[in-house]
């Protein structure tokens, strides 16, 4: 059971370290994306405020 947990957790280092590497990449791809939806919904938010 020890060891099961051991690899799990390795896994998870891994998985981690992957995304990480990935991270910029989708961060630069969504980022437009993220800022016009927070666009909308800030201004969606003034109007019925």
């Amino acid at each position: 059971m020890q060891h099961f947990s051991h690899l799990v957790g390795l896994n998870t280092i891994l998985v981690i370290r992957v995304w990480f590497h990935k991270l910029p990449i989708f961060v630069i791809v969504l980022a437009p994306y993220y800022m016009r939806f927070f666009e909308v919904n800030s201004q969606n938010y003034c109007k019925t405020a």
